[in-house]
């Protein structure tokens, strides 16, 4: 009974630190893409304030 014991909690220590990893690794890529959105946002945003500045400025050329 003791090494079935011994064996299982090996067996979830070694689990454990797999989901870590595996837990950080999906952190990380989460984060990566998270701040990519932002980025795109960002940037989105910006273009549009752009066009709109063109536009309201050819608006009152005309």
């Amino acid at each position: 009974m003791g090494i079935i014991l011994k064996i299982y909690i090996k067996l979830s220590l070694k689990m454990s630190n797999k989901y870590k990893q595996i837990k950080s690794l999906f952190e990380r890529e989460s984060f990566k893409f998270r701040s990519m959105i932002f980025q795109y946002k960002r940037h989105f945003l910006k273009n549009n304030e752009l066009q709109k500045q063109k536009y309201n400025k050819i608006r009152q050329d005309y």
